[in-house]
């Protein structure tokens, strides 16, 4: 593990306790960990399906059991980098749902169709992917840290 990386997590477990996630962002020399954030993805069960960073694949191997459910989402910045439409696009998925005969993510994530998040105000939706698109490879670590920090 990167020493930044541990550092973040460190910090992280820190402020968690247990049932509830800190709301203040947790520091360290090289990036910041917004706790906030986390919590509402946390919240909003986004955590359940999709990893922040890419997660090394289970010793199951290639197969789609050792994939995520939904593609982590720094593979989705990265995607989606420049796009100016997919926002929006984005922004429809989660609160409709995917397609389920859609294979965009193919060997990236399991290939099973994300269910409307009927649940989730489009606000929150909003604030969400903005966070998602601006993520790039050091913030996208640090916050996976704290999220694998939290007791589960």
């Amino acid at each position: 593990m990167k020493k930044m990386s541990l550092i973040a997590a460190c910090a992280a477990g820190l402020l968690f306790n247990g049932a509830a996630w800190a709301t203040e962002a947790v520091e360290s020399p090289e990036t910041t960990v917004d706790v906030e954030m986390l919590t509402l993805l946390k919240n909003n069960a986004c955590l359940n399906c999709h990893d922040i960073s890419v997660q090394e694949k289970s010793k199951q191997g290639d197969s789609a059991a050792s994939l995520p459910f939904g593609p982590p989402y720094l593979l989705v910045a990265q995607r989606y980098a420049g796009n100016e439409a997919a926002f929006e696009e984005l922004v429809y998925t989660v609160l409709h749902g995917s397609n389920p005969y859609g294979k965009h993510w193919k060997e990236e994530a399991a290939g099973i169709a994300m269910p409307p998040m009927v649940t989730v105000s489009e606000e929150h939706v909003r604030t969400m992917l903005t966070w998602i698109l601006k993520l790039d490879e050091a913030s996208a670590q640090a916050a996976q840290a704290a999220v694998n920090a939290q007791p589960k």
